[in-house]
């Protein structure tokens, strides 16, 4: 069966409104608008909702109202995207046997239950198999099922949603808090009482499991090791003085400098904003998160303020002496030891023994295998603690005379010795980095490393002759999609000789991994703006592999930003498995025109001209170019190319932050986690990160040549939009609203079918506005908000606050108001 099929099963044809939406104006393709379907079908359950009941009676069965609505969500998503198949094979057994289509939904939400219940509940991770058996176990199963797992499920909605502890734990591995606490405390007392460890070792002794692990080595107490060892910092560092010289600017304003003297005072920082001080008093820390935590630049853009006196009245040059003292083991701050710093009167620092520099080449060789690439200064720091524990005590001479009488410098919190190639460390960083960024496991970064290092040699003597075998090796790697996602963010800024080497690469490796190749130089062409060459490249690719979905992926988007509907639906249907991508598919079809009566037609349809033949064998490549729809009918064609850009080529570690913050974050800045209007907060963090933070800016130098002219002079217009805050004057339902500008006091009509059913008079909502060519439209999202939070956000917007700030304020308003609503 065709997809229209099995997504006309699931979402029969409606009519009637639900909760003031008139249901013929819903989108299914819309996962927002399936929510509200779905919802529409137990609209007998409205009060029970209202009243947050926390359990009700389903065919007999206790049930969860709010779960239960989830689980229709999530088997509704399973068969709209055909994902995993075996949901809609049994949908489709089910119901050819005879059971209708609520009770089949119904049956499937059973099978997907036992899953839901391990992962949750015992922290499991989800069986494919599991779940298969379990589909094909129907009807049998559901028709002998208990109350007991309805009921085990209900409890645990309740359990999850009880309090914020509760959710955080979640986060680290759906670990109660306290246990969690206990165990990364127990981790911190065995490192205390037996030194330097072995991770495994660490995690034997101290009885914790990988996941409790992970965050004992994310602990800024923790010191990083060679070989894989860890070790308590304070604890090395308890018989060492540091010194620092203090500037003219620190001596007058009583603060430190974050700098390369003072590199191991990170191990004390709590909570990312401070450091205890004897007494119970603190000193702050002001641009910490400025930098990375992880690494920071100790570049001195990071200060440390204490009390008044608290570095004893010490004048300009004078040596300042701080000591990192962990305290008795039962005064403990949320996580350990409450350790603290010292600031003790020197007149002047040790003698620097003669050994030193060589010995501290011998602890930065344990480093890397002794490939020569430098460290992070904190971690080679506390190796030599351990290494030579007597030139580590006393009162040392600053770090930065230290190193440099070692032969050692520190370029953005890394040391190595002088003379180090800190471009090619600087690379193979990014490459690392960007790995992460890409969810790519250690083998796979190794791997990236290796093309890195090729690339290095390529790029330093020019050559344009690689081996078939090495071509072909690095082919296959960059055949996984993420790996060559990968290379293509991490290699964009080397332009021309990124591609170069591509094409060399292609050259030698023969038609075996052209198409892979061909598509990594696109994505370097098109994240530098190299329009010609990145649609060559998927020319040459798709003629070497016409089913590689990548490129067809990227041929679409380019036929999409050029105004060709019929082109670019034809390269997404081509994918194999690739449901409706994200929505785009049944986009396009609504400009794409059949000759005969104008009705949008699929590839694989019945051609709307009456042959009876499908749309490909008949009229497709016989139709005539598709009449233009006007301006405004493309404003939403030209918001989803904007949407497209952003998630091929856009800041995707801004836009991932951005989406999870408007998923939910409290006025602490403390997440809870929710998985409410996700497709929401990702189009509000596209409009935000567009708009607000101004990358439309960048998508018109890259890619407004590529649109039609008038739609590159409309996006041009767009540019010059901020979000802001609007009154509600009135409401036509299916047709627009009418806004008040709360800021400019100036009304304007919005065409708005789709949700202004779904908004009332005198409502404030944040939105974007956009001039459409004739009127102004909605897109990005709309985010009501309640009257006791508009003087803040408007106080933020008149600041002309970030993207990330705004993106946590409507989190939060977002979260709460979708915690007290009935849906």
């Amino acid at each position: 069966m065709s997809p229209v099929d099995r997504q006309g099963w699931l979402f029969p044809e409606r009519s009637g409104s639900f909760d003031g939406i008139d249901l013929e104006h819903l989108n299914p393709a819309d996962e927002d608008d399936r929510t509200i379907l779905i919802a529409a079908e137990h609209s007998d359950w409205v009060p029970t909702l209202e009243a947050s009941a926390p359990q009700i009676q389903v065919n007999g069965r206790t049930a969860s109202p709010a779960l239960h609505l989830s689980m229709h969500e999530m088997v509704a998503n399973q068969i709209w995207n055909d994902d995993p198949p075996g949901v809609w094979e049994a949908a489709r057994r089910l119901t050819a046997i005879g059971f209708d289509r609520h009770e089949v939904l119904h049956m499937l939400m059973s099978a997907a239950a036992g899953q839901l219940w391990s992962v949750l509940h015992d922290h499991l991770p989800f069986d494919h198999s599991a779940y298969q058996r379990a589909l094909d176990s129907l009807p049998e199963s559901w028709l002998d099922l208990d109350d007991d797992l309805d009921d085990d499920l209900a409890d645990l909605h309740g359990d999850l949603d009880d309090d914020l502890d509760d959710d955080l734990a979640d986060l680290h591995g759906d670990l109660d808090l306290d246990e969690e606490e206990a165990q990364l405390r127990l981790a911190l007392d065995v490192l205390a009482e037996h030194g330097p460890l072995a991770a495994e070792d660490l995690a034997g002794l101290a009885g914790i499991d990988e996941d409790v692990l992970d965050i004992v080595c994310e602990l800024p107490q923790v010191a990083h090791l060679a070989n894989d060892h860890l070790a308590f910092a304070p604890c090395l560092l308890s018989s060492v003085v540091l010194t620092h010289r203090l500037s003219t600017d620190e001596a007058g304003a009583d603060q430190l400098a974050l700098t390369v003297d003072l590199a191991p005072l990170v191990a004390l920082v709590c909570d990312d904003d401070h450091i205890h001080l004897p007494g119970g008093k603190l000193a702050t820390l002001d641009g910490w998160l400025e930098e990375d935590p992880d690494k920071p630049a100790l570049s001195g853009n990071t200060v440390l303020r204490g009390p008044p006196g608290w570095l004893g009245g010490a004048e300009p040059g004078a040596l300042v002496g701080l000591r990192l003292v962990a305290t008795d083991p039962d005064r403990r701050d949320e996580l350990g030891y409450l350790s603290h710093l010292e600031v003790v009167a020197v007149a002047a620092h040790d003698p620097i023994p003669d050994t030193f520099g060589a010995q501290l080449r011998v602890s930065f060789d344990r480093f890397g295998d002794g490939d020569g690439m430098p460290v992070p200064l904190t971690n080679l720091v506390y190796q030599l603690a351990v290494d030579a524990p007597a030139l580590t005590s006393g009162t040392l001479a600053p770090l930065n005379e230290l190193l440099a009488i070692a032969g050692f410098e520190v370029v953005e919190g890394y040391a190595g010795p002088v003379g180090t190639d800190w471009r090619t460390f600087s690379r193979l960083s990014k490459v690392v980095h960007t790995g992460l960024l890409h969810g790519l496991d250690q083998d796979d970064i190794m791997g990236m490393t290796l093309i890195c290092k090729l690339y290095l040699v390529f790029e330093m003597q020019g050559s344009r002759e690689i081996s078939r075998d090495v071509a072909r090796a690095v082919g296959n790697a960059l055949s996984d999609p993420e790996m060559a996602e990968t290379f293509a963010h991490a290699f964009c800024d080397a332009q021309v000789m990124s591609m170069d080497f591509l094409a060399a690469l292609r050259v030698a490796a023969g038609n075996r991994h052209a198409a892979d190749l061909a598509w990594v130089e696109s994505l370097i062409a098109s994240r530098c703006a190299a329009l010609e060459r990145a649609e060559a490249c998927l020319r040459i690719g798709l003629g070497a592999d016409p089913r590689h979905a990548g490129l067809l992926g990227d041929a679409a988007w380019y036929a999409s930003d050029r105004g060709d509907a019929r082109r670019a639906l034809r390269h997404l249907e081509r994918i194999e498995d690739g449901g409706d991508y994200g929505g785009r598919i049944p986009l396009l079809r609504s400009y794409v025109t059949v000759p005969t009566n104008g009705s949008p037609t699929g590839r694989n349809e019945p051609c709307g001209c009456g042959s009876g033949k499908k749309f490909k064998h008949c009229c497709l490549n016989a139709a005539p170019e598709n009449p233009v729809p006007p301006l405004p009918e493309r404003a939403p064609w030209l918001w989803d190319k904007l949407r497209w850009w952003l998630q091929r080529v856009g800041p995707m570690e801004d836009f991932v932050f951005t989406t999870l913050a408007l998923q939910g974050v409290t006025t602490e800045d403390e997440f809870e986690p929710g998985d409410f209007g996700l497709l929401t907060a990702m189009d509000l963090a596209a409009s935000l990160l567009l708009f607000d933070d101004g990358a439309i800016g960048e998508f018109i130098s890259q890619r407004a040549d590529l649109l039609p002219d008038d739609e590159a002079a409309l996006v041009r217009q767009w540019a010059s939009t901020k979000g802001a805050l609007y009154e509600v004057l009135g409401v036509r339902p299916g047709e627009g609203i009418s806004l008040r500008h709360l800021g400019a006091d100036d009304t304007f009509e919005v065409r708005e079918r789709k949700g202004s059913g779904a908004l009332e008079v005198g409502q404030v909502i944040f939105a974007h506005p956009l001039p459409d060519g004739v009127s102004t439209q909605l897109v990005g999202g709309v985010v009501p908000i309640p009257p006791s939070r508009v003087p803040e956000l408007e106080g933020r917007l008149v600041e002309g606050a970030s993207s990330s700030t705004l993106a946590m304020i409507l989190g939060d308003i977002r979260y709460r108001l979708t915690a007290t609503s009935p849906s």
